[in-house]
């Protein structure tokens, strides 16, 4: 009875489940079948998208509230994802770049294959290895490898020595630029390495890396659907717009920009013919400006594009910029703000149908940066010292110096460390950089060089040329002198012309016939050197080193933007130098490899080279000789080397020629006393020791940035001056190098020149001229000039350097500029000279009427 009942429940069991089965069949029919057109419509009409309302960038100002970096409205042309068949996005890219070039819009194009003059294919990496063997004088079919082999001959390198260290040697010594050739795993040119990392990036298969230019356009175009009905110059359009999406990657969420600061025709075209252009946008975005110019280009940076580790943190999109030096690139957290979004929903032609309400989220602008730089020294300072290097150039007023192609010029408050102003030349308007630099205008302004005698457009000489400061390192020397009670300030010194025991060219005067009895004054108008040599030698290499530290040579001034520590010419900086280039030589040339444990300088276990623990225990062993010329020590050298079985006796010898001349000696003091030797310090630094100078000896930190405020000038942050060290100076002693300054301007003072008709009884200057030799017997000299003023309160200090600038005294004429400029007496002279003029017109007016 029970399986009877069981029975027909099975069965009305089953019997529902085939109708229900039915009902959903018979329903899907319904809806795919016999409605599908009307759903797959309504489906395809509405796409989400996120769109991003970009944030407005923070203004950067002068601390007058002079605007230096700003935003204008642009529009841009992008790209959002669209479910379509590749054939008519290929239609769709070549009509919108028909009107981009018929409009005349710049877009980037960085697709590497590119059609020449008589309609051949050849790849952009051919070209530039083209170019560059060409600028080289190596024939043009050579392979990397031969053209190591012609490199290694040219500059005599010998065979015992790796390609490594030869492309490095050569590279340093003789080319001062990069050679493109990687040697990993074998020699290639790094253009073709780029190469065929492009072409794996498209997919191509190994056997497929040797394509030629025409075999891969071929390729793309099949891959990308580009019949032949394209001519080669259309496809070339549509897959350079593919690259850029490719490059992206293709995502509906995110959109890619095409063209950007687009005109208001362009967009009006596009606007007009949308239904052509579907997934098209044309959208405001705020664009960088920089409207004036090329000034302060140095300390405000420029923006490029994000990396791809960028946008893999989620923090920006590919189309972005940023802030990549300067203040634009330190300050980038607060300057870039927030962006916001909002979604929409648009039909499948990308067009939009409604937005979700609620769902948008505002951007938040960055925050404003306000300098320390006034606005007119700077345009002073910038225009100066650009007029002072071509006037050189072409010998004006008697200056000639052909070869001065760059320099710099700092401004410091000297009682708080503040830059007024910072100028570097050659210089570079950022605004190139606002939508995404070309390559053209890039490979012009970025110079491939180590060397500061090149004119480097994008290279700050103000905080990055450590250069040899010459005479004005004096006062240094005379501090360290005066301070340690090894000379007084009315002390005389006997300058014969040659400071005693040395003979010929070295260690003389300037003036071959010398200055006879000076003090400390009258050395300083002179810049005696004789009088310093003296001076240095009684101090010592210890004592200078104290005070230049504590005047902040040799260390980072603290300046927010890039800069060069320079270098300060101690003991163990010169030791250390060497304790390197011998560690080298024994493990290169010698050919002892491995690791060894030392003890540092810190007392603390370290592991290092086996050369360099070598290296380091010949010097430190002979440190305490202080014969240069020892037997005795080149007996010393020869035990400790057999110990590493180092028994080869020019080894033995060229090891013991670099242990000599590591070693400090007193030509070493003499050079350094006088500015020379090791020092190489930046234009900031040396106007910071400047400042610390005469502000009596408070070294503060430099800095450009005096606020921070919100985008509706809410004060976030305030910068206050910072003493980072102080040096105590006595007044008298401070007063004769004071004096000693003074008198360089004045009448037969060594920059007294530039400083004819100021008014030295009413505000009075000290300044300080310096040449300082750089480089081969053929280069000119370094020119420097440093001043402060007012004389008796000082406020700012100057320091103007030009490399290969001939004299100190030729760059006095920027630092006098700037002189009149802070000082208004520009304004007053043109006071005076429209006086006259009204004198001059009324005259002729009475004369008239007379008449």
């Amino acid at each position: 009875m029970i399986a009877e009942k069981n029975k027909y429940r099975f069965k009305f069991i089953y019997g529902f489940i085939i109708a229900v089965t039915v009902i959903f069949l018979f329903r899907l029919a319904q809806l795919q079948i016999v409605e599908g057109e009307k759903y797959k419509e309504t489906a395809n009409s509405k796409i989400l998208q996120k769109i991003t309302i970009p944030a407005e960038r923070g203004k950067i100002y002068t601390n007058e509230g002079y605007t230096l970096a700003t935003n204008r409205v642009g529009y841009s042309v992008e790209m959002y994802y669209t479910q379509m068949d590749e054939e008519k996005r290929n239609q769709m890219i070549l009509k919108l770049t028909s009107i981009l070039d018929k409009n005349q819009e710049e877009y980037e194009d960085e697709f590497p294959i590119i059609i020449q003059e008589d309609g051949s294919l050849i790849f952009t990496y051919e070209l530039e290895e083209q170019k560059w063997k060409k600028e080289h004088n190596i024939p043009i079919d050579a392979s990397a490898r031969e053209t190591i082999n012609i490199l290694r001959k040219r500059y005599y390198v010998k065979e015992n020595i790796s390609d490594k260290l030869a492309l490095e040697a050569i590279t340093k010594v003789h080319l001062n630029e990069s050679i493109p050739i990687s040697l990993d795993p074998k020699p290639i040119f790094t253009f073709e390495k780029e190469e065929k990392n492009w072409k794996q990036w498209h997919g191509f298969e190994k056997k497929e890396l040797n394509y030629t230019a025409n075999q891969s356009f071929r390729k793309l175009r099949e891959m990308n659907k580009i019949g032949q009905e394209y001519t080669k110059q259309e496809a070339r359009k549509i897959l350079l717009i593919r690259e850029k999406m490719k490059k992206q990657g293709f995502r509906s969420w995110e959109a890619i920009e095409i063209a950007n600061d687009v005109k208001e025709e362009t967009m009006a075209q596009i606007i007009a013919h949308q239904d052509e252009f579907p997934g098209i946008a044309v959208n405001a975005q705020p664009i960088r400006s920089y409207p004036q110019g090329s000034m302060a280009a140095h300390i405000l940076g420029y923006i490029s594009k994000v990396s791809e580790e960028d946008v893999a943190k989620g923090e920006y999109k590919m189309q972005d910029l940023k802030g990549a030096q300067g203040i634009e690139g330190i300050f980038e957290p607060q300057l870039k703000g927030e962006d916001g979004e909002r979604l929409i929903v648009t039909d499948h032609r990308g067009r939009p149908k409604n937005n979700f309400e609620g769902q948008e989220k505002s951007p938040v602008p960055g925050n404003n940066v306000f300098l320390t730089i006034d606005y007119n020294l700077q345009k002073t300072a910038e225009e100066s010292l650009e007029k002072t290097i071509k006037n050189l150039q072409k010998g004006t007023n008697g200056r000639k110096a052909a070869n001065a192609k760059s320099g710099a010029v700092v401004v410091i408050d000297v009682n708080t460390g503040g830059v007024l102003a910072m100028s570097s030349y050659p210089s570079y308007d950022p605004n190139l950089f606002s939508k995404g630099i070309s390559t053209e205008d890039w490979k012009k302004l970025n110079v491939l060089s180590d060397d500061p005698l090149h004119a480097r457009p994008l290279y700050n000489n103000a905080t990055m040329a450590a250069l040899p400061p010459g005479s004005i390192f004096k006062m240094v020397t005379a501090t360290a002198g005066l301070q340690e009670g090894k000379v007084g300030p009315k002390e005389y010194i006997y300058d014969g012309g040659q400071y005693p025991g040395y003979s010929g060219n070295r260690f003389r005067c300037w003036l071959r016939s010398g200055h006879g009895n000076e003090n400390m004054a009258e050395a300083l108008r002179d810049s005696c050197n004789v009088y310093f040599y003296e001076v240095g030698n009684r101090a010592g290499i210890d004592k200078i080193e104290e005070y230049a530290k504590k005047f902040g040579l040799g260390k980072r001034t603290g300046i927010e933007i890039g800069e060069s520590k320079g270098n300060l010419a101690t003991k163990d900086a010169k030791k250390q130098t060497w304790m390197y280039t011998t560690s080298n030589y024994i493990r290169n040339t010698v050919g002892i490899t491995g690791n060894s444990t030392i003890t540092n300088e810190y007392g603390e276990k370290q592991e290092v080279y086996t050369s360099y623990a070598i290296a380091k225990e010949l010097f430190d062993l002979v440190e305490k000789f202080e014969k240069t010329d020892s037997n005795e020590i080149y007996s010393l050298i020869v035990k400790k080397l057999q110990k590493y079985d180092i028994r080869d006796s020019q080894h033995i010898y060229q090891i013991y020629q670099y242990v000599l001349a590591g070693k400090w000696t007193q030509a070493d003091t003499l050079n350094t006393s006088i500015g020379q030797g090791g020092n190489s310090f930046t234009p900031v630094q040396m106007a910071n020791y400047i400042a610390t100078l005469v502000n009596g000896g408070k070294n503060y930190k430099v800095h450009l940035v005096d606020k921070i405020t919100t985008s509706e000038g809410e004060v976030i942050e305030q910068v206050e001056p910072e003493v980072i060290n102080e040096i105590k100076i006595q007044p008298e002693n401070l007063e004769a190098i004071k004096q000693g300054m003074k008198m360089v301007t004045m009448s037969g003072g060594t920059g007294a020149g530039d400083f004819m008709g100021f008014p030295h009884d009413t505000i009075g200057v000290g300044a300080k001229t310096g040449s300082a030799q750089y480089g081969s017997e053929g280069t000119d000299a370094i020119a420097w000039y440093a001043a402060f003023a007012p004389y008796k309160k000082p406020e700012i200090a100057v320091v103007a350097m030009i490399v290969q600038g001939h004299s100190g005294g030729y760059a006095g004429t920027v630092v006098r500029d700037i002189m009149d400029s802070y000082f208004g007496l520009n304004e007053k002279e043109q006071q005076e000279q429209n006086k006259k003029q009204q004198k001059l017109e009324y005259k002729s007016i009475n004369i008239k009427l007379n008449e």
